[in-house]
């Protein structure tokens, strides 16, 4: 069976061995790579949202600006401090629309927050210069899109705040985790009641979700997948997550085994590079030439995912299924209120993650690729 993801994290890195001086190897490649001087790693990738808006001083009745289509636990860390709005994507970029941006800044928006989108960046150079236009402060999720490029220079680089996540998909993942960086010096009164999670714990916890996931992925495809509906699907969310600020920071252990994936993070996105490039040139000459997602002439997206937009979205996934395909929907839901976000909507509905990780091999690709063409392209499905 073709994965749309591969897990990144191997069993041997388990066994790290927590060491302190890793946390400052980390700060210098993180604020090396973001133009950043101060650093703050928190349990997960939301708190770093939190923990950003809180730092800027933003009131309740204050305005944030976000994607109407990105993960929703991204609008609940922006409600549990200020008004979220909502601007639509670019059907063509799946990116916050920048014409609709500049119509929903209002004298109350006080920050924007910006969503490299399946590690297709931004056009920063817009985006910089409307926050400085307005007074607004820049919050960079770069969740999807760590060493993902834009003018020569890193996402991540432009704003005020930059924030990673180490959720399970990640190129880097201890299955939790996210850092923080700024340009000035974080409020300490915002995590001086959070206390370090135990190493020892964190150790157990992802041996057993390491565990879990490969025992799930042993079994033939008609267990796991009511294994799946029975046992994990419940406790998918979707739009519905709630927030909650974390009482906990990452362990030493955690840092370390973050750190030790480093090393491997280039390999990663240059295959998922060439990867999306066979895809591109293979497709270029059909009917989904208009439907491939652009990127600007200046970026240099990872292609954490590889999207297309189909209007029967189960049924051609049924399809590849039993070709021994499993495609992704990342996201299958949209966070505005409905009818807001209309271009959302139709991507919360329409994508599909064609398989474009690291672990594909060429005769995978190329079994893919084929399968795009006959069940999508010729068909016209």
């Amino acid at each position: 069976m073709i994965q749309p993801i591969a897990q990144s994290l191997r069993l041997y890195e388990l066994l790290t061995i927590p060491r302190k001086k890793h946390y400052n190897r980390i700060k210098f490649i993180l604020t090396t790579m973001t133009d950043k001087q101060h650093m703050v790693m928190t349990y997960k990738g939301r708190d770093a949202i939190y923990i950003a808006l809180k730092d800027t001083n933003i009131k309740k009745q204050d305005q944030v600006i976000l994607p109407g289509y990105t993960c929703s636990i991204v609008r609940e860390a922006v409600k549990a401090v200020s008004t979220p709005i909502f601007v639509d994507i670019d059907l063509k970029t799946l990116n916050m629309d920048l014409n609709k941006l500049k119509k929903a800044i209002t004298k109350k928006t006080k920050a924007i927050i910006i969503v490299h989108s399946y590690g297709n960046p931004m056009d920063m150079n817009i985006i910089t210069k409307l926050a400085k236009k307005h007074k607004l402060k820049i919050i960079e999720d770069c969740a999807q899109a760590m060493k993902a490029g834009f003018n020569e220079k890193y996402v991540g680089s432009f704003a005020d705040y930059t924030t990673f996540s180490f959720g399970y998909s990640k190129d880097l993942t201890t299955f939790k985790g996210g850092i923080l960086l700024s340009k000035r010096p974080i409020n300490q009164s915002l995590t001086k009641n959070i206390h370090k999670e135990d190493s020892f714990r964190a150790f157990i916890e992802n041996s057993c979700v390491f565990s879990g996931m490969k025992f799930i992925e042993s079994m033939p495809l008609f267990i796991r997948n009511m294994f799946t509906k029975i046992l994990v699907k419940p406790y998918v969310k979707g739009n519905q997550e709630i927030f909650t600020p974390s009482s906990l920071k990452p362990s030493n252990y955690t840092v370390s085994l973050i750190y030790k994936q480093f090393k491997k993070l280039d390999k990663i996105i240059k295959k998922r590079k060439l990867n999306a490039e066979y895809y591109n040139s293979m497709f270029k000459t059909t009917k989904l030439k208009q439907k491939l997602i652009k990127t600007h002439y200046l970026s240099e997206p990872t292609h954490f995912r590889y999207n297309l937009l189909v209007k029967n979205r189960e049924k051609i996934m049924k399809q590849f299924l039993k070709k021994g395909v499993r495609l992704g929907a990342l996201y299958d839901f949209f966070i505005a209120p409905k009818g807001m976000c209309p271009n959302s909507e139709v991507l919360s509905e329409q994508i599909i993650n064609i398989p474009v990780h690291q672990k594909l091999t060429k005769r995978k690709r190329k079994k893919i690729a084929k399968l795009v063409n006959k069940i999508i392209i010729q068909h016209g499905k």
